[in-house]
């Protein structure tokens, strides 16, 4: 389609395609042809689980929302070009619209909000880009920012080319993409004019609150917390409860003069809760790094220090941001490359040149956001994603879950300090709960290093549990890649806080590869004689044997490194746990490919969140590490095994029937016809289904593990998941099945909604 002149505002095909009387979409409210008062116009981007999962992308234009849908989402690296196909325009009350648009109705499914915000043409012909076919946009939004180009392909009518312009934003895509900031809220910069700052965001988010009102946690600016105290481990219950973002008016004042957030606690030992992540402390001078374009500030308190750093600022104006606020530590290095207080002290007294170093690890302002609400797992991802690697700023990475192997690599190197961080904790000046410091004692033969070169030279494996020993740890279990049973021990020691609360108290059956992968192998059910007395068992009737029969129950980190250390690569739990060992916890769909094509097994997985959506049900996706996924949805107690299998079986046959060419219930493998298995036959008692995180006994030594359902939309397969980085995954998102633990869903109800959906 080519067009010669303005296009006019013409919502009539969005009219004819819906009704208004089934459907919540908004209808169109007067024409309003005036245009944006400012240069700055409105965009959206629209998360849309239709038939085919996809974003549409709005830009306000003539009065209209001009729509694309880009299929494969967006992309910071300039070299990826996607897809958009632009659809029919929208009526400007659509920026709003969030919601499920119902089976049987144009573009059925759930509509999220993905990204708004606002943004202004970077071609002099604006007006006439859509006509010609060529856009450049600067956007400015929570996800999306910096300058993008929309470019007409010859060869499909409605085909355009999405891509990133190669600004300080771009990036390639190997590198982090950046975090979710919807709890991010428009404010004045800290340190700015703030009647500047507030007329600035009066224009670019009207509407929001923003500049003297802007929102964020409560406490900024005054210490809270109580004093730092001695304490043991035991004490981390009393370190305090999660720190929801909390919506009280800010003042302009509050954010233009922030306080570092400092532990509230100081604990006597390490601790594992994959609540928490951990990181190396550091001895130096706590600075704020501030970026306004090229201009850079070094801020000790209300001190500006920047002058004296030259290098420091030729790197930071390298950040990938044109405003924002880092929080982190100057520290500088002695003759033999270890921090030093007194080689700092000299340097900021310019009486000598060491060589300093900031190791950044927040933020608490990005662009136009006050981003202090924002979780600070997703603070962290945002400010990975904007810092290059630099000589003189480094990124502060971090374990999660698991302070105790953080400690050990640190002692190991001679360091002595760390921090432990609630990984959902808002962002509050002075002392908090959320973050706690624990000294580490260095081993007597400790020798000073990076905690890089720690971790990259693995950690001396000695149980931390005497009843323990470990044996064997140089036997090679995958021969191809080299991966000893140490490296297995080592991964699971090091993700035991997330994976035990999907085996705690649960009947567990081992798979067994004494000799690796490629030796022989056994499944074992009933537990050995030669078990210590300290490890739990359960006995369950056994009609087979005309007895009960001992099963091993996980209860604890020792009792899961116990069988790893019997050579079970991955373990086999029951989908409930005692004392209601009759009622499980999860249904379960088990997508099975054998000889299908795992994009087969996505589109099957799309399609089965879509119906769980329509039936008002969550779940959680992982890879089973092996071929196919796995799809878990929590059920309320009280339900048996045979109501649960009853309900998998309907959504399964439910699944089969939408997608009868490439889905299948056949049991039989030779009668699927290279079909996907929607298997539900695994929720029976004593059945069991690998849990999240266990390694499996394949090729690559990969991990059955957790995914956004947002990530079906990438190119992966299972075999990109494996022990070498899943612990790194997990300290960039977190347990992804972690808000599935606890989460009750009736049944019935969403059985009656299943059998409405057919009807429909």
């Amino acid at each position: 389609m080519v067009f010669s002149g303005p296009m006019p505002r013409d919502i009539e095909e969005y009219r004819r395609k819906r009704r208004f009387d089934r459907t919540p979409e908004p209808p169109a409210g007067p024409a309003d042809d005036s245009g944006p008062a400012e240069e700055r116009r409105v965009f959206v981007i629209h998360r849309h689980e239709a038939r085919r999962l996809h974003y549409d992308l709005r830009l306000e234009m003539d009065g209209v929302l001009r729509s694309w849908a880009v299929p494969k989402g967006f992309s910071y690296d300039p070299q990826e070009k996607k897809l958009a196909v632009q659809t029919e325009d929208h009526p400007i009350e659509y920026e709003d619209f969030h919601g499920v648009i119902p089976k049987g109705e144009y573009g059925a499914g759930t509509m999220t909000i993905w990204d708004r915000g606002t943004y202004t043409f970077r071609n002099r012909d604006a007006e006439q880009g859509v006509p010609k076919g060529k856009l450049e946009l600067i956007l400015y939004g929570r996800r999306l920012r910096g300058e993008w180009h929309m470019v007409k392909t010859k060869k499909e009518e409605h085909g355009w080319l999405l891509f990133k312009s190669r600004d300080p934003y771009a990036r390639s895509a190997e590198e982090s993409a950046g975090a979710d900031l919807q709890a991010a809220v428009p404010a004045a910069m800290p340190w700015s004019d703030p009647e500047t700052e507030t007329s600035f965001l009066a224009r670019t988010y009207e509407g929001e609150a923003f500049g003297t009102a802007a929102t964020g946690p409560e406490g900024t600016g005054a210490a809270t917390g109580p004093e730092a105290t001695e304490g043991t481990a035991s004490d981390r219950e009393e370190v305090g409860k999660p720190n929801r973002a909390k919506s009280a008016a800010r003042s302009a004042r509050t954010l233009s003069d922030p306080k570092p957030m400092l532990p509230g606690k100081r604990l006597t030992e390490p601790f594992a809760d994959p609540d928490w992540l951990f990181e190396m402390g550091f001895e130096g001078q706590r600075v704020w790094l501030v970026k306004q374009a090229d201009e850079i500030e070094i801020r000790v308190g209300k001190k500006e220090i920047a002058a004296g750093f030259p290098e420091v600022v030729r790197d930071a104006r390298k950040i990938r941001a044109e405003r924002v606020v880092i929080d982190g530590m100057m520290v500088a290095l002695d003759d033999g490359g270890r921090p030093s207080s007194v080689a700092l002290e000299e340097r900021l007294l310019g009486t000598n040149e060491r060589q300093v170093q900031i190791y950044v690890f927040d933020m608490i302002y990005f662009e136009e956001y006050d981003v202090r609400a924002v979780p600070l797992i997703e603070r962290k991802a945002q400010l990975a994603s904007i810092l290059p690697t630099l000589r003189t700023l480094q990124f502060v990475d971090h374990v999660p879950g698991n302070g105790e192997t953080l400690a050990r690599a640190m002692s190991q190197s001679g360091l002595t300090l760390m921090i432990g961080k609630r990984t959902t904790s808002s962002y509050e000046s002075g002392k908090s709960k959320d973050w706690v410091e624990i000294p580490v004692l260095p081993v007597g033969d400790a020798r000073r290093r990076s905690l890089g070169e720690a971790l990259a030279e693995g950690i001396h494996l000695k149980p931390k549990d005497e009843r323990i020993r470990f044996t064997n740890l140089k036997k090679v279990y995958w021969p191809d890649e080299g991966f000893t049973k140490g490296d297995l021990v080592a991964y699971y020691e090091q993700i035991a806080e997330f994976i035990l609360p999907y085996l705690i108290d649960r009947p567990v059956h081992l798979y067994r590869f004494p000799d690796g992968i490629e030796g022989e192998a056994f499944y074992q059910h009933e537990a050995p004689g030669h078990l210590p007395q300290w490890f739990d068992t359960i006995p369950i009737p056994s009609g087979s044997k005309e007895r009960d029969v001992p099963h091993m129950v996980v209860t604890d980190r020792s009792s899961l490194l116990y069988l790893i250390n019997l050579g079970s690569i991955d373990l086999h739990p029951w989908l409930s746990h005692r004392p209601t060992l009759g009622s499980p916890d999860w249904a379960v769909i088990d997508l099975d490919p054998k000889e299908a094509p795992f994009t087969d097994v996505v589109k099957i997985a799309r399609a089965v969140k879509k119906i769980l959506d329509a039936i008002g049900l969550r779940a959680g996706l992982k890879t089973s590490g092996s071929t196919g996924l796995h799809i878990f949805i929590p059920i309320a107690p009280g339900y048996d095994y045979d109501q649960a299998r009853g309900f998998a079986e309907a959504l399964a046959r439910v699944v089969a029937k939408e997608q009868k060419d490439i889905a299948t219930v056949e049991r039989v493998t030779r009668h699927r016809k290279s079909k996907v298995y929607v298997d539900f036959l695994q929720n029976r008692q004593g059945q069991t289904v690998v849990p999240a995180y266990v390694v499996r006994p394949k090729p690559g030594a990969t991990v059955s593990t957790p995914l956004h359902w947002e990530e079906l939309e990438s190119p992966f397969t299972p075999a990109d998941f494996h022990i070498r980085n899943v612990p790194q995954r997990l300290a960039k998102v977190g347990d992804l099945f972690r808000p599935y633990l606890g989460l009750h869903q009736d049944l019935l109800p969403a059985l009656e909604r299943l059998g409405e959906y057919l009807k429909k």
